[in-house]
């Protein structure tokens, strides 16, 4: 079945007037107060990392229509719950069947059998999505609690509102927030084992949200604020009991899993998170939440013959993304042979592996010469576990910054990358990525150029 152009949005995804009336608010500051405003926001956001590669420090969020705002959620959510679905439909009840599914090799798999409900397993996510011609583009999905502006987003978001650009704009247009801290919080509470006192986020500080130990302190305390005691833990110094966590003398019957299970932490703590995984804490974002992750799952709702209408209609949304594979499959209304299509189609295929993430081993085909490109992809073939997915084209985005080094602002004209967040069915606001260039390669090079900032609604 040939999929029909996306349907466009009752208001195109795309900065509105509203952005507009901020960024003229910004360039009528004198001098002195726009230094003042970019060392407010400089201080509030200290060691999050947001401007760390790039001196550039946004003084005002990207704002859009409500009505796109809720189109986004709405997409979000109901494509979240595709691939969860599609995800369960391969498993049934057993996730070494999804890992089978999704190419997870059997010494890989220490998380299992594991023992959290979904709930807690999937309840936090975050989309990836680029923007073209006014229409959001969903790349892959995220499932966990460790997710790369959890904690920038936030505090960013409240930075900016309270700025005075921020504080007169939103009083102008009607712009509204949401905040991941407390989606999260609230994730949190529904799911605790009844009694429960303490919660733990569990993690390693060289390994916190965008790097910075801050990330674990600033969600720490928004919980202990309402009325969740919660502290950091370092994982390498707490012990995993049958039921509980123990550390320093506190005992946590719950925890937050902040980290991701690098080869590193693998190799360091395999016996004490096995042990984790398989306890009887309650465990908010275990691992297993990462064979959901697998952009396979992905691939695989397009060969789907069986999808209802509403749900084929969804993946107008979403690239086409196929297992990469000397073999047959759908494309819109034809079949393809995917090796083929990919080697001959190089300014229009995107190499990806299935089970990795932060943009690790992402070839773009119009980066890399045509000589080399053939020998790219066969070798991607001869390993089996990447995925093809076709090119985006993203819109720029304006944006106005603070630029360290020169001491003055900055506009810049540039795609961005939107990371909306789902926390169970609640919004936890948006997060983002833009270079300081018209350059959208570099947003898959995470570390290249890139400043982060967050997405608010007006006109409610």
């Amino acid at each position: 079945m040939e999929h029909s152009p996306p349907h466009p949005s009752p208001s195109p995804l795309r900065p509105c007037q509203a952005h507009d009336d901020w960024r003229r608010r910004i360039h009528a500051l004198p001098a002195d107060d726009l230094r003042k405003l970019a060392r407010d926001i400089e201080e509030s956001c200290r060691e999050l990392g947001i401007w760390q590669h790039t001196g550039l420090v946004p003084l005002q969020p990207f704002v859009i229509e409500a009505a796109a705002g809720r189109l986004l959620d709405t997409l979000t959510g109901q494509l979240e719950q595709l691939v969860v679905a599609q995800a369960t439909h391969v498993a049934g009840e057993d996730l070494n069947r999804l890992a089978d599914h999704v190419g997870v090799p059997p010494e890989a798999r220490w998380f299992l059998p594991g023992r959290q409900p979904l709930n807690r397993v999937l309840g936090c996510s975050r989309a990836d999505v680029l923007v073209e011609d006014g229409r959001p583009r969903f790349l892959e999905f995220n499932f966990g609690a460790c997710l790369n502006g959890a904690t920038s987003t936030p505090v960013l978001t409240r930075a900016l509102m309270e700025s005075a650009p921020g504080i007169d704009t939103r009083r102008a247009h009607g712009i509204t927030t949401q905040s991941v801290f407390a989606a999260r919080l609230a994730w949190v509470k529904d799911h605790l084992p009844p009694g429960t006192a303490r919660l733990a986020l569990l993690g390693f500080a060289r390994d916190g949200d965008e790097g910075s130990l801050r990330a674990f302190e600033l969600e720490a305390a928004h919980h202990s604020a309402n009325g969740l005691s919660c502290d950091f833990v370092p994982f390498d110094e707490a012990e995993v009991g049958d039921d509980a966590l123990h550390w320093r003398g506190n005992t946590y019957p719950a925890a937050v899993k902040y980290f991701m299970a690098s080869e590193r932490v693998v190799l360091e703590h395999a016996d004490k998170l096995a042990a984790l995984e398989r306890s009887g804490v309650a465990l908010f974002g275990g691992q297993p939440a990462a064979l959901f992750t697998s952009k396979v799952l992905v691939a695989d709702l397009f060969q789907r013959t069986d999808l209802p209408p509403d749900q084929e209609r969804l993946l107008d949304f979403v690239p086409w993304t196929a297992r990469l594979a000397e073999e047959p499959a759908r494309r819109g209304g034809e079949v393809v042979d995917v090796a083929e299509w990919t080697a001959n189609h190089r300014e229009r295929a995107v190499l990806k592996p299935s089970n990795a993430f932060g943009s690790r081993g992402v070839v773009l085909g119009d980066r890399t010469p045509a000589g080399e490109w053939e020998r790219v992809v066969k070798e991607a073939v001869r390993a089996g576990d990447y995925v093809v997915q076709e090119a985006v084209d993203p819109d720029p985005w304006p944006l106005t910054y603070w630029d360290l080094e020169r001491e003055e602002i900055r506009d810049v004209l540039a795609p961005v990358l939107l990371g909306p967040f789902q926390v169970m069915e609640r919004s936890g606001g948006c997060y983002t990525k833009q270079p300081g260039v018209n350059d959208a390669g570099r947003l898959v090079r995470s570390r290249d150029g890139l400043s982060f900032g967050c997405v608010v609604a007006a006109g409610e």
